[in-house]
């Protein structure tokens, strides 16, 4: 598990399943005032507001290929990936 925030940072080792991970992901939203990123697997991930309530959560389907991408006022923009 991952986190993304204004920078990134590492789930601790005693963080040992889903809802702690949410729980710790969400207190570091409210602690930096920022938006924050679970990344629990390639497939999915959560998100929490500033105020450390839940935003929404993300599950690629099966046979679809997830893209690294990013909005920006409703405009979507996809990264591409160098081989």
């Amino acid at each position: 598990m991952n986190l993304i925030l204004p920078i990134d940072g590492q789930i601790p080792d005693e963080i040992d399943n889903r809802e702690k991970a949410c729980e710790y992901a969400a207190s570091l939203a409210k602690e930096y005032k920022s938006e924050v990123c679970l990344v629990l697997s390639r497939r999915e991930s959560v998100w929490f507001k500033r105020d450390c309530s839940l935003k929404f959560e993300t599950t690629d389907k099966t046979g679809i290929k997830a893209t690294p991408h990013m909005s920006v006022r409703n405009k979507q923009f996809v990264f591409g990936v160098g081989v």
